[in-house]
């Protein structure tokens, strides 16, 4: 006999901060043997929130390391599970179907990015976000904050980019940065907060199996226009991001073009169109494609 091992709605945000970030959910779940004790070990990573649920009214809910992991009911079907600090805690959850047992082992979010800024040649701000480990994620969150030569905070904000692969770097355009044009970025700082994954999903890196290519489209006395197409030979959906970077004659980076992409399996896809202009990169001189990207299977 089988039975529904709950399920877990994924609500990802970033408690660190004052204000929601973003919110999204995503269903996991999966089935095993009525008489098998009903254990699941899962990682997550610190400010991570899930809701559980198998739909029947909760009647106790432990945490053992309420430090490490804050367990408690949200509704009288739900609980919601917190990743506090990093540790291990095992959450125990009691229903009117059923004993749950979640071994829950918290690792540090800051620990999985190094971020730093960097400015193009167009005025632009971007956050450079790179992996320190082999785990790859749905999205990175940051705050950054921006100042001038004296100090003074002209911007302080939070942030996100989709789809960080494990060991690589991924960039974001700081929102509101161009409006700033006298930004000390020795004086500025940015931290990561908080990552999102799911952990009944196995993440597997295969950017060295996908291929870019930059197709020109059309150009006048002004820029240059062209479409990007990511190549997917993988039989399952990859996740990721292809960065266009742009080069003067001496070979400097003077410009990135982050873009997410999503390529079905065993296809190609254009996923931006991609504009080079004088104005903006009056020193270019050629592009650089850097893509990478990952694929998700269900553990159960």
């Amino acid at each position: 006999m089988k039975k529904n091992f709950g399920r877990i709605v994924k609500s990802v945000f970033t408690l660190a901060l004052a204000a929601v970030v973003m919110l999204t959910s995503t269903y996991i779940g999966g089935k095993v043997d009525a008489q098998a004790a009903t254990t699941r070990k899962i990682t997550i990573y610190t400010g991570e929130v899930f809701q559980f649920t198998d739909y029947s009214t909760v009647k106790s809910v432990k945490s053992s390391k309420k430090k490490v992991v804050k367990a408690k009911k949200s509704d009288s079907t739900h609980v919601k599970i917190t990743a506090k600090k990093k540790g291990k805690s095992t959450v125990k959850i009691k229903t009117a179907e059923g004993t749950y047992k979640y071994k829950v082992k918290v690792k540090s979010s800051s620990a999985t990015y190094s971020a730093s800024l960097v400015r193009d040649e167009s005025g632009y701000i971007y956050a450079a976000l790179k992996s320190k480990v082999s785990t790859c994620f749905d999205t990175v969150y940051y705050r950054v904050t921006l100042k001038d030569s004296s100090g003074n905070v002209l911007l302080s904000s939070t942030g996100y980019q989709y789809a960080g692969t494990g060991k690589a770097t991924i960039y974001d355009a700081v929102s509101g940065s161009y409006s700033y044009k006298d930004v000390d970025l020795s004086k500025s700082s940015i931290k990561v907060v908080s990552v999102d994954h799911n952990p009944y999903y196995t993440y597997k890196k295969v950017s060295s199996k996908l291929s870019t290519n930059m197709v020109y489209s059309s150009s006048d006395s002004y820029s240059t226009k062209y479409n990007l197409t990511v190549t997917n030979p993988t039989g399952k959906p990859v996740y990721g991001q292809a960065t266009v970077f742009f080069y003067d004659s001496s070979n400097n980076i003077i410009g990135y073009k982050p873009v997410y992409i999503y390529v079905s399996a065993n296809s190609t896809s254009t996923v931006s169109s991609v504009y080079i202009d004088s104005y903006s990169y009056p020193s270019y001189d050629h592009y650089k494609v850097v893509v990478s990207g990952f694929t998700k299977t269900y553990k159960y």
